[in-house]
């Protein structure tokens, strides 16, 4: 009787789990919002300078597209932060507009505008761990 119960296990789990992942790539389609890895790879000083803009200006940003985030949360942390904040590499910030520093962080891009983010740990913003981007309209080109 085991092996018959692991049988249709096996069968129903080949079924349901490619199912299920259409349905979710599907829906995520339909719905317009994208995922976007930070750097498409884990959130680190990068090798060379301009790294995460470079990434960030080769893609279009809209309401509703989540930054995906992963990094060692002992080593690292994200920031969301002013311009001002952003160009100085400001890391002594009281009140962040967002702080992440649970070593995965998901980010929904609430609506269009521009938004930067920084490492506020040790010197790691002037070693190139920050980026900005432009959220555009949804329906803008």
């Amino acid at each position: 009787m085991a092996a018959d119960g692991g049988h249709w296990f096996s069968i129903l789990a080949t079924i349901i789990v490619p199912l299920a992942t259409v349905i979710i790539l599907f829906t995520a389609a339909c719905s317009g919002t994208i995922t976007h890895t930070v750097g498409d790879s884990i959130w680190s000083i990068p090798q060379t300078e301009g790294f995460y803009n470079k990434w960030a200006s080769s893609r279009l940003f809209r309401p509703g597209d989540v930054l995906y985030f992963e990094f060692d949360r002992d080593l690292y942390h994200v920031m969301r932060v002013q311009n001002w904040e952003y160009q100085m590499c400001e890391t002594n910030i009281v009140i962040p507009w967002e702080i992440y520093r649970d070593g995965k962080a998901w980010v929904t891009l609430p609506e269009e505008g521009y938004y930067t983010y920084i490492c506020n740990v040790l010197d790691y913003c002037s070693l190139g761990l920050r980026f900005e981007l432009k959220v555009n309209k949804s329906n803008s080109p």
